[in-house]
């Protein structure tokens, strides 16, 4: 029997939403495309929060902050938020490994 993902289901954004149906085997090939879009997105992150930032370098916040008042790391402000390009982390670690 195939029944609809229940309201009160909270495994992912498409189980919310109640698309697809879930059955014996699993999710539906609706919701399964739906989770993979979502993950898609989030891998294509241009800039990241200083707390991402140190969370893909394994630093602290604190650590991230002090490398761009140093001129190490690169960051924009976008109004009052500050954003650290992906390609700044790049650089970066390219920088220390020359070094």
């Amino acid at each position: 029997m195939i029944r609809r993902a229940e309201a009160t289901s909270v495994d992912g954004p498409a189980d919310r939403l109640n698309i697809g149906a879930v059955g014996a085997g699993g999710p539906s090939t609706a919701v399964r495309e739906l989770r993979t879009k979502v993950t898609a997105v989030k891998a294509t992150k241009l800039l990241l929060t200083p707390v991402e930032a140190a969370e893909q370098l394994a630093v602290s916040r604190t650590k991230v902050y002090e490398l761009m008042a140093a001129g190490m790391l690169r960051s924009i402000h976008i109004g009052r938020l500050r954003r650290v390009p992906v390609d700044a982390l790049r650089d970066f670690i390219g920088d220390m490994e020359s070094r």
